[in-house]
Order: C-alpha cells, then structure tokens, then sequence
C-alpha cells in the first residue's frame, strides 16, 4: 500500500486509478471498477467527492464507448445508403424523417373528409363510422400510452 502525503497509507495509486479509467472507458459501472482495481465504492465516493478533476476524468471516459460507436456509424455511411439514411431519418427529422399525416385534405380534420367522402358518396356511412371508431380507439391508445 502506498503511503500519501500526509504519511497515511492509501489505496490510490497509478495503478488503481489506471484500473478505474480502463473500466470506465468501458462504460462500466463503479461497482464494476472498484472490484477490477480491489477498492470498495465508499474508498471510490471518497476520492472523487474529495478530487473533482479525478470524477470528471472518470465521467469524460464513460463516454468513450458512445464515441467509438459514432465514428463507426459515420464510416459505415460512404458503405451503405441505406445506413446514410438511417442516420440522416434520426438527425435531421424535419428533412429525411418518414412522416405520417395526421390531417385531412389542406390540413383540415381527417373526420370532416370521411363526411365529406361519404357524402359524394366514395364510401358509405357505415365505412365512414366504422373508420371514425377506428381513429377513436387509436387516438384513445395513444393517449393512454398504449
């Protein structure tokens, strides 16, 4: 054990803390790295609670994992199209997102264009009904969080 400098023995050493970034860059848990580098959490709370800079590093490297899986995203976009637009669906929404219309003809109630097929008869009443409840019972599911 080393000895730090006040004279007291202490468990941080290069070592140890060279163990916590290595399963930190792994994203791992703090319960995970303080059994890899043989300290317990309260020794690990102690530390960072007394060391900000040393939480900080430690909270930067978690993100290493979601970096690594970003730059394979973006080069696996010049090998597939179907990847770019996969990627361009989740981060432009408003350009490259599928949409789905939720309104009726010029953004009027899809309610008012069934009457409205109904009555130049394109559909009959009883289509035009059973259409409305369909859209009912998936507007109250959807509210319910179905």
């Amino acid at each position: 054990m080393a000895v730090n400098d006040n004279g007291k023995y202490t468990k941080l050493t290069e070592n140890v803390v060279n163990k916590l970034e290595e399963i930190f860059a792994l994203d791992g848990t703090v319960e995970e790295a303080c059994l890899f580098a043989d300290i317990s959490k309260q020794t690990y709370y102690n530390w960072i609670n007394s060391d900000p800079q040393m939480k900080a590093r430690f909270d930067a490297l978690r993100n290493t994992p979601v970096l690594e899986a970003r730059r394979t995203v973006v080069k696996g976009l010049k090998e597939n199209y179907s990847n770019a637009m996969d990627y361009l669906s989740r981060k432009k929404k408003l350009e490259f997102s599928t949409r789905t219309e939720h309104t009726g003809a010029d953004g009027g109630s899809i309610l008012g264009s069934l009457f409205d097929a109904a009555k130049a008869k394109e559909i009959s009443t009883e289509e035009a009904s059973a259409t409305i409840q369909s859209l009912r019972s998936l507007t109250d599911a959807d509210e319910k969080g179905d």
